[in-house]
C-alpha cells in the first residue's frame, strides 16, 4: 500500500496516494513513515489542516529520528504550523542533526 501510495504520489495523483496511505496506517497506525507520507499527500492536495494534524502524530511517534524530525519540521513548515515546525527541528538538532540546528533559529 506505501509503495502504490509512493507511485501516485510521484505521479501527481495526491487523492489516489491518500487512499493508499490512508489504508496503510489503519494497518499500521503507529508507523511515523505512513504517517510523513500521508502528510506530504496532504500538503500535495492543498489539504493543510489535514497534513498539520497528521504531521503532528508523525512528529510524537518518530521522536528519536533525526532525520524523521527535520523532514516533518520542514514539513510542518510548509503546512503553516511554525511552532510544530520548530519544536520538531529543535528535537532533530538536539539529536545531532546539524543542518537542523541552523533552521530551528
Amino acid at each position: 500500500l506505501v509503495a502504490l501510495g509512493d507511485e501516485q504520489l510521484k505521479a501527481s495523483q495526491a487523492r489516489v496516494a491518500i487512499a493508499a496511505y490512508d489504508a496503510a496506517r489503519s494497518l499500521r497506525g503507529d508507523d511515523p513513515r505512513i504517517l510523513d507520507a500521508l502528510g506530504t499527500a496532504y500538503l500535495e492536495a492543498n489539504m493543510k489542516p489535514k497534513a498539520r494534524e497528521v504531521l503532528t502524530q508523525a512528529a510524537s511517534l518518530g521522536i528519536d529520528d533525526k532525520k524523521h524530525q527535520k523532514r516533518v519540521g520542514q514539513l510542518l513548515d510548509v503546512a503553516g504550523d511554525a511552532a510544530g515546525s520548530k519544536a520538531a527541528l529543535k528535537r532533530s538538532c538536539s539529536l545531532g542533526e546539524t543542518e537542523a540546528c541552523a533552521e530551528a533559529r
